[in-house]
């Protein structure tokens, strides 16, 4: 008898995996449309290919005199480049060239699964050859939110041809952080890492791919661009001791602003002037100015 239930247990507990697994792939619907033309800046619809050759949505904001580089806004894991558009304002004003777009599985693009960077790092490095090969721009920088600010670590780790990364809640291990995600809806961090594991084992398989290399630890001592890294002090999904550690393996310039009383991504609302100096001013700083 007892054998018998302790077979049903795991055949649930398999089953419950495959689930989460399924789940954490799922194709994520787009956000409220909200183009940048809402805010007063002139974009151009566009798509380009992935490294590996899925075919994505995005928008061109051009810089409104001699751009200084190019920002690609890599966005968090769910919704659409709709919802980050406020952010790009003040890289425009300040003259930069903006390059927003959808993820595979995200928005407009193609795909049918999304892997927290196992893939979607294909999808910026496909954006960086785009805005290099097809917008003459000389320099690069990625600014990324979340899922976003983790595949921007990985992505600078694998192109030399990224000049400055921001990170505003940019995951240090996946397996922590969906850990993290289950303790808030009450389930012990101990299972929930354990579900997480075999959830992520599951969607390795169906996408035939290394999930377990989505960690931007494991990538941070090969990024040599300067990194800023934005952090809220409650941010449950991440911890202040993950993200300092990875700025200690960076081997270019690494800062951690460390922001009190926010959570996860909250940096912006709470202290938004603050926030976009910040930013821009990490940009300007590391990304030569434009040659008159």
């Amino acid at each position: 008898m007892i054998p018998l239930i302790i077979l049903i247990l795991i055949g649930v507990w398999v089953g419950l995996t495959q689930i989460g697994g399924a789940a954490l792939l799922r194709r994520r619907e787009p956000d409220i449309a909200n183009p940048p033309d809402q805010y007063g800046m002139p974009y151009e619809s566009v798509t380009f290919s992935s490294r590996d050759g899925v075919s994505l949505s995005g928008w061109w904001i051009p810089a409104p005199d001699n751009a200084r580089g190019t920002i690609i806004l890599c966005s968090g894991q769910a919704g659409s480049k709709d919802g980050d558009t406020e952010l790009a304002i003040p890289l425009h004003q300040a003259g930069f060239a903006v390059l927003m777009f959808d993820y595979r599985a995200h928005g407009q693009s193609e795909g049918e699964a999304m892997t927290f960077g196992m893939f979607e790092k294909e999808d910026v490095l496909g954006a960086v050859d785009y805005v290099l090969t097809q917008r003459d721009t000389r320099q690069v920088g990625l600014y990324g939110l979340s899922m976003g600010g983790a595949v921007a670590l990985i992505t600078a780790a694998l192109s030399d041809r990224v000049g400055a990364v921001v990170s505003d809640g940019g995951f240090a291990r996946l397996k922590n952080t969906l850990a993290r995600w289950a303790r808030k809806r009450g389930i012990p961090y101990l299972i929930g890492w354990q579900f997480a594991a075999w959830a992520l084992f599951a969607a390795a398989l169906r996408t035939r791919g290394r999930i377990d290399q989505v960690d931007p630890i494991l990538w941070a001592p090969h990024v040599r661009c300067p990194v800023l890294f934005i952090q809220g002090e409650r941010d449950p999904f991440v911890t202040t001791a993950e993200v300092e550690a990875m700025a200690g393996m960076v081997k270019g310039e690494a800062e951690v602003w460390l922001v009190p009383q926010v959570g996860h991504r909250g940096a912006f609302q709470a202290a938004r002037k603050a926030y976009q100096g910040r930013v821009v001013a990490w940009f300007e700083q590391h990304l030569d100015p434009p040659t008159t």
